[in-house]
């Protein structure tokens, strides 16, 4: 299977968990979908991973860690001139 296949698929099961408010399991979802997009250098996904982890950090009451992660994702998002205004 592609990596990039693998990083959208852990990212999936990671905001599933999270809507579950199954915060332990989308963190290491999220982190695995980081970690394959990030080894794989499939920017877009790790951008994305990001998004999601930060949108969980800042559920589990984290404003540093979710501040970090979404900016992370758009400075990956930037690079690849990706505009977030239209993303949900």
């Amino acid at each position: 299977m592609p990596p990039a296949l693998l990083a959208l698929l852990e990212r999936v099961r990671g905001t599933s968990f999270t809507q579950s408010e199954n915060t332990e399991q989308a963190r290491a979802a999220l982190q695995r979908a980081l970690e394959i997009a990030e080894a794989n250098q499939v920017e877009y996904e790790a951008g994305h991973a990001l998004r999601a982890l930060a949108k969980l950090w800042a559920l589990r009451g984290d404003p540093v860690e979710a501040a970090a992660a979404g900016k992370a994702a758009s400075t990956i998002f930037g690079r690849l001139g990706v505009d977030e205004s239209v993303m949900p």
